[in-house]
This record gives C-alpha cells, structure tokens and sequence, in this order.
C-alpha cells in the first residue's frame, strides 16, 4: 500500500514573518551603520583637508613675501580686540587684529588683517563665511592684497588669535591663529608664523 505523502501548505505563520522581517532590519541597520560611519570619516578628512590647504596657502604667500623682501625690520603697530572691548553691536561682535609691519627692502609696508565674528551660530552663517578671513595687504606695492576666506566648513571658526613679540628682549613676531570645529574633536592650525625683528638672515 503506497502512503501519500502529507505536504503542509499552511504557509509561513505571523511569527516567522515577524522573526524574518526583525533579521532583515537588523542586518540593513548594521549596514547603514558602517556606510554612515565610513561616509562620516570621508567628510571629516575633506575638512581636515581644506584646513590643510588653507593654512599652507597663507603661510606661503606671508612667508614668501617676507622672505623675498629682505624680513621684518620694523613692526609699526599691532591693534589687538580678540578680548572683544572695542566690539560693538553695529559689528555683531566682529573683532579684528592688525599687524603693521615694515620690510627691509624699499622699506616696503604690509598690513595683516584677521577677522573674526564671535556669533558664528546658524542665524549669522552667512554674515560668519564673509567675516572670517586673514587678508595680507600690500599697502605702497602694485599688488594690493590677498584676502583668505575661511574653508567653507559649516561651523568652522577661529578660536585661537595670538599676535605678540616673543623671544628675550622680543625680538621675534609671533602670528598664531587657530581653527575649531565640534566635529573634528580637536583643535587645528590656520596660521602659525614666527619671523625676526631687525636681523640679516634673509639677507645674503
């Protein structure tokens, strides 16, 4: 006597649905984890890049310039408001400090501008990308000036403004400007200069 064979087509119950359905997202999830992390780290290093390239395009053109001018002989004036005194609220807490200084060669002048805002939040974003920047004047030469806007980075500012005479008897100037942003979870350079005052070493 052949005995049939008993097939079950009562199909997959609410529960397994429920078990499969729970595998499949947890499984997507872990993936979205690891492409937001990697996507994450990518965005990071193009920031960290854009700092790089920022701060090596002003150090070039600052040193460069000094360099091929014989250095500094003269600092005329540093104007400093990094602790916000001279900030008002027509300037929405702009403050900027100025370096005046004066070259070997044909006694020429230059001006070191660094400008920041201190709201930088997202109701003053656009006012933040236009209100940031080092700008390197000339002032008696044909060029007039370069102006360094800050990376487009949301929420990237300067932190860190430090302009003063170091050294024994303050023989050295000391430019040093530096970067924050929440995401990058450190602090980074922008500019960071250190020249003599009034010595030959440029010279040959």
């Amino acid at each position: 006597m052949i005995r049939k064979l008993c097939i079950n087509n009562r199909g997959l119950t609410a529960i397994e649905i429920l078990v499969c359905f729970s595998i499949v997202v947890v499984i997507v999830m872990s993936m979205l984890k690891v492409v937001n992390n990697q996507r994450d780290k990518q965005t990071i290093e193009s920031y960290k890049n854009s700092i790089a390239t920022y701060k090596n395009s002003v150090t070039k053109t600052i040193e460069e310039d000094i360099r091929d001018n014989g250095g500094i002989i003269n600092i005329i004036n540093i104007e400093d408001d990094t602790d916000g005194n001279n900030s008002s609220e027509d300037s929405n807490h702009i403050v900027k400090v100025v370096i005046q200084f004066q070259l070997r060669k044909e006694n020429a002048k230059r001006k070191l501008t660094i400008s920041k805002r201190y709201n930088c939040d997202e109701d003053y974003q656009d006012q933040c990308e236009s209100d940031n920047y080092i700008e390197y004047n000339y002032l008696d030469s044909s060029r007039t000036k370069d102006v360094f806007k800050i990376p487009n980075i949301y929420n990237l500012r300067f932190n860190l403004i430090d302009v003063s005479k170091v050294g024994k008897n303050g023989e050295y100037l000391k430019i040093y400007v530096e970067f924050i942003h929440p995401d990058l979870g450190t602090r980074y350079t922008a500019l960071n200069l250190i020249h003599p005052i009034n010595l030959d070493i440029f010279t040959s």
